[in-house]
């Protein structure tokens, strides 16, 4: 399943998770789920992790402008690293 990672770092993750969780109106016609992760040395520093449906909706999303306006408000900081993957195969440990 093709997945979009979108790092960032937050200037307070709870103030931000409530914006994004409000905002799963925009991402659901791109994106079936997902996770979130936190840096253990900067719990601000969040990476989203998005299984998406198909990746050039995932790129119309992720240039909209409506994307950027909400992450200002939800208090992001840094530039977003916006990255767009494809499976290429599995593996056992």
């Amino acid at each position: 399943m093709p997945t979009v990672i979108v790092k960032h770092t937050v200037k307070d993750y709870e103030a931000w998770k409530k914006v994004f969780d409000a905002d799963a109106v925009n991402r659901e016609p791109v994106s079936t789920g997902g996770r979130l992760l936190r840096s253990a040395e900067n719990p601000n520093e969040v990476t989203v992790v998005l299984q998406v449906k198909h990746l050039e909706k995932a790129k119309e999303w992720a240039q909209n402008p409506k994307l950027k306006e909400t992450m200002q408000s939800a208090g992001v900081t840094s530039a977003p690293d916006i990255r767009f993957y494809q499976d290429a195969e599995s593996f056992a440990v």
